[in-house]
């Protein structure tokens, strides 16, 4: 599922963010004039999922990935609650998959 930034928020004006939950892992990928970065995030190491600003009307969140914290900004209230849910499903997938395989 990808969900993509709002241009009205800070600092998307001309390319926005956009953040697709894959099978393994949470990709962002940032747009460019000539070029785009896209990282992926196995969510196996995605910790401590914060979300911040639900009252201005567009919400940021961030995370930490291996020791390092990643911010993303421009989701609406309703992306943001389906990106939450997304990410503990698959927080909980990969848990299970890993408890038993251990079996």
């Amino acid at each position: 599922m990808i969900f993509k930034a709002s241009r009205l928020s800070d600092g998307n004006k001309i390319f926005p963010l956009e953040v697709e939950l894959k099978e393994t892992c949470l990709e962002i990928k940032e747009p460019g004039l000539f070029n785009s970065v896209e990282v992926n995030y196995d969510y196996q190491f995605i910790e401590n999922l914060k979300v911040n600003n639900r009252m201005i009307g567009y919400c940021s969140f961030s995370f930490d990935y291996r020791g390092k914290q990643i911010d993303v900004h421009g989701f609406t209230d309703d992306d943001m609650d389906e990106i939450e849910r997304i990410l503990d499903i698959k927080k909980k997938d990969y848990i299970s998959s890993r408890n038993s395989s251990k079996i």
